[in-house]
């Protein structure tokens, strides 16, 4: 099943393999070793079927235990399980739908979920509390026009959600304003129209102007505008006037922190085996003046104890950092904001006392399960199984919900 290999030493298969998670049960079975060529040890390549039926699923993963789970955060620490969720009923606590995936976030399901609880309560419309994990915007918008009120917390310093649409001048009929299809409501929503089944949810429709900043280069006595393309080019401009600290980047290892070059402090986010301990600070690195990278913020990797990376900021390729040409005798740089057009700005406010009663409503159903039943664990692999195994746990705590709440004769009753 495996073929011996002397191009692949062990620590670096091992590198690979941690940070891939693929095939991670395979690492501790000592037998997989042997001697190589001139003393040194190398791995049992994994059997090319394995590697093929990656390419062809694209998966990143693979548990050679239980193929259907994957390897998630979960207690902080991480683990191969499923990630589950639920629809709990905010009155009576009882669950009304519940999937089990094999995603190891929340992204993306929101609307799924709904979907199943409005089929159990029989219901058109419902309102939705869930947490930060469910905050994509795509997702939010698709339930509002589902007809459910998804309350989800905002991003920080923002007070709601914001989607943009382009203006359009469309002539929108009653019978569009009702209507239910998903690219007649976009079209009503471009055209600066409430729609029927938003009303009442917390929504604001407005119109705004458009602008984009623009950097332009003109003569400093007449005023004139050089040419577009010296205007493009005016993105390359002076040194930045924030001149880095330091040309390197210091780790503290008694607060496990390090300092950027411009003085910033950035973050444990992990560890990779074959890189070391890895340090970033997004936010930090969107307000920066003066980049020591073209990406969205840059991260570091320390590899031991080493207190010290050097790094570069004014290279040949100046413009990846910050510095630019001077302008030419006589010119001068100026930002103006042009005007692009019209947008529809859909505003979306969550209800902040719904969100206030989440943890009270969708965490009890799973804390219940876990003290009555010792359900912190599955019993059965696979997805089908493991479906079946919650199915029994949320159905023995639906029942005694329900006993707490109508007694033994009342559910004997609506039965």
């Amino acid at each position: 099943m495996f073929e011996p290999s002397t191009d692949c030493p062990v620590k670096e298969w091992r590198s690979r393999a941690l940070v891939d998670h693929f095939f991670p049960s395979v690492l501790p079975k000592v037998d997989h070793f042997f001697p190589g060529v001139g003393g040194s040890i190398f791995f049992w390549r994994v059997d090319h079927i394995f590697l093929d039926d990656r390419i062809q699923t694209g998966k990143t993963q693979k548990s050679l235990t239980d193929p259907d789970s994957k390897l998630m955060l979960t207690g902080g620490k991480m683990d191969v399980c499923f990630n589950v969720q639920t629809a709990v009923e905010s009155k009576s606590h009882i669950v009304a739908d519940f999937m089990v995936i094999d995603h190891p976030n929340d992204i993306g399901m929101l609307s799924e979920v709904a979907k199943g609880a409005k089929v159990a309560l029989n219901s058109d419309g419902i309102a939705i509390v869930a947490d930060k994990g469910y905050r994509q915007n795509e997702d939010i918008l698709n339930c509002l026009l589902e007809g459910d009120t998804s309350n989800v917390y905002t991003h920080e310093k923002q007070e709601c959600y914001t989607f943009k649409f382009t203006k359009k001048d469309d002539e929108i009929t009653e019978e569009m304003r009702i209507s239910t299809e998903k690219e007649t409501m976009l079209k009503c929503i471009s055209a600066g129209v409430l729609l029927e089944i938003l009303e009442n949810k917390n929504l604001v429709v407005e119109e705004v102007e458009a602008y984009k900043e623009k950097t332009l280069i003109v003569d400093e006595i007449t005023g004139e505008i050089i040419t577009n393309r010296a205007a493009d080019e005016s993105i390359k401009t002076e040194e930045v006037s924030n001149p880095p600290k330091q040309h390197y980047f210091k780790r503290d290892l008694q607060t496990d922190t390090v300092i950027c070059p411009m003085g910033k402090i950035l973050h444990r986010k992990g560890f990779i085996a074959s890189k070391g301990t890895r340090y970033y600070n997004r936010l930090a690195c969107s307000q920066c003046a003066n980049k020591c990278t073209t990406s969205k913020y840059r991260s570091v990797d320390f590899i031991g104890k080493k207190t010290i990376i050097k790094t570069t900021f004014y290279t040949k390729d100046s413009w990846r950092f910050g510095r630019h040409p001077a302008l030419k005798k006589g010119e001068k740089r100026i930002r103006v904001d042009t005007f692009v057009g019209n947008e529809v700005l859909l505003k979306f406010y969550p209800d902040e006392e719904l969100l206030k009663l989440r943890g009270r409503i969708v965490e009890h159903p799973f804390g219940t399960i876990k003290r009555w039943c010792d359900g912190s664990y599955l019993l059965l692999k696979g997805k089908k199984k493991a479906t079946a195994d919650l199915a029994l746990s949320f159905l023995g705590y639906n029942l005694k919900r329900a006993i707490t709440k109508v007694g033994v004769k009342g559910l004997l009753t609506g039965i």
